[in-house]
């Protein structure tokens, strides 16, 4: 069975499927144009105005775009500079007739047409370059006209993905080649290609990640594909093993997010974000997904740099299935402050995740850890403090003096900015010694995590 092709004209309509000839036919007749999409089946939408991506996803098509666009059409879009073969043919063929029946013509009348070819000449030129300039420029006026918002705000709400994901992969296209020249349509758009970016693989082709990024902190990473993930977990991550049974703390940027603290991400509501609600859990899912992928694909055999089972306490399978249950339970974690996953308290990460999913001071003590190395008690130690704070804002302990009475002796040793996660807690810390001042009330300091407020702060979109 051949391949089948859908146009779509104006983002409104379809033509087709159709056949590779009656794709030709289609466009010499002039039914559908540059400013209009294609794509195969199951293929990506792409703009017949995009050369070099028909030429990438399509090359069959490319060389039927060139040979078959109305040469008027052609000279005024810049898509070629010369007659295509077929017209060329045309024209000599023409030529050759006319040479045949001049023979017997007398004088007198090559002298008048002599005279009256140059005044057709010129009317047709003028008259074809006026419909092509005409065409070049509503072509122009259609691809930069924003694209409304419309039902993609709607199914953004919906629990279910899929009609989201399917509308906007129909609109991605013109979508993505527009709001480069439009910041109105950009900040329109943002939080939609935000959510289908991290719903999928991360990036979306045409937006950097700049762009997706925002203005998140300088130590938050600059690149959280699915693909630059995978780079990450496979190339940088030689004492991984032996992260995981706590004799190592290395500062590296898969280390500060395998240690970010889902409290601190979900206060974090930022605007220009949906769903995701920010890039700290726009990357938490890129890297559950690269690690799955890694997993799945059995490419664990470099995760340990070489090292073996013995030298770092771990298998590589087993370390891959330490790190992505600690990323799911962050994740699970900041949406719903509980997880469906079993959790131990014998790793490094199993202690970071036991305080994550204490919602008591009792439970929090039992995730207590001594015996790693200094480092990593001390990263215990620091992300314990922190859990405190946590359990002082959602008011789980406040009448209990021993609670009170441990959140007094840890403030003191707490900084702004986390010494390994490098998340800045300059609003906790002072909404916590307000509070203590205040006798333990920290009612009301969800408001001080407003998105005006965190733009003040310097967390903007």
């Amino acid at each position: 069975m051949s391949k089948k092709y859908l146009v779509r004209r104006e983002n409104l309509r379809f033509i087709g499927p159709m056949t590779r000839s009656e794709f030709r036919e289609g466009l010499r007749r002039m039914d559908f144009g540059l400013q209009d999409e294609v794509a195969g089946h199951c293929g990506a939408w792409v703009l017949l105005d995009r050369e070099d991506m028909v030429q990438r996803h399509y090359p069959e098509l490319a060389a039927i775009v060139t040979e078959e666009m109305p040469a008027a059409w052609r000279e005024m879009t810049g898509h070629a500079k010369k007659l295509t073969h077929n017209e060329q043919s045309v024209k000599s063929s023409r030529a050759r007739k006319s040479g045949n029946h001049g023979s017997s013509s007398s004088s007198k009348s090559k002298h008048k047409n002599s005279q009256g070819k140059p005044k057709l000449i010129l009317g047709v030129s003028v008259l074809l370059l006026s419909l092509a300039a005409g065409a070049y420029l509503w072509v122009k006026n259609q691809q930069e006209q924003p694209i409304p918002v419309g039902d993609i705000a709607n199914l953004a709400l919906q629990n279910d993905m899929a009609p989201f994901l399917n509308e906007m992969g129909f609109k991605l296209v013109a979508v993505t080649s527009r709001v480069q020249k439009n910041k109105e349509m950009l900040a329109s758009w943002l939080p939609y290609l935000r959510m289908y970016a991290f719903h999928t693989n991360g990036s979306i082709e045409g937006v950097s990640q700049k762009i997706l990024r925002g203005s998140a902190a300088p130590a938050a990473p600059l690149d959280c594909s699915v693909e630059a993930w995978k780079k990450r977990w496979t190339e940088l991550l030689p004492q991984i093993g032996s992260l995981t049974t706590g004799k190592l703390v290395p500062k590296t940027q898969w280390v500060k997010t395998l240690m970010w603290d889902p409290y601190w991400i979900m206060r974090r509501t930022n605007k220009g974000w949906i769903n995701p609600r920010n890039w700290y859990e726009g990357c938490l899912m890129s890297a559950t997904v690269a690690i799955r992928a890694i997993s799945s694909s059995g490419g664990s055999g470099g995760l340990n740099g070489g090292q073996s089972a013995e030298a770092t306490g771990t298998s590589p399978s087993e370390t891959i299935a330490l790190v992505s249950r600690r990323l799911q339970i962050q994740l699970e974690t900041l949406r719903s402050m509980k997880s469906t996953l079993p959790n131990d308290n014998v790793s490094f990460l199993g202690a970071l995740s036991c305080m994550d999913l204490s919602l008591t001071f009792g439970d929090i003590n039992r995730c207590k850890r001594k015996g790693f190395d200094p480092v990593s008690d001390s990263a215990l130690d620091e992300y314990y403090n922190w859990s405190l704070i946590r359990l002082g804002f959602e008011g789980q302990s406040l009448q209990d003096k021993e609670f009170i009475n441990e959140l007094t002796l840890v403030v003191p040793r707490l900084t702004p900015e986390s010494s390994f996660s490098k998340l800045d807690y300059s609003i906790e810390l002072q909404i916590i010694k307000d509070g203590l001042a205040a006798g333990g009330k920290f009612e009301g300091y969800k408001d001080k995590f407003s998105p005006e407020a965190l733009e003040v702060k310097g967390n903007g979109k």
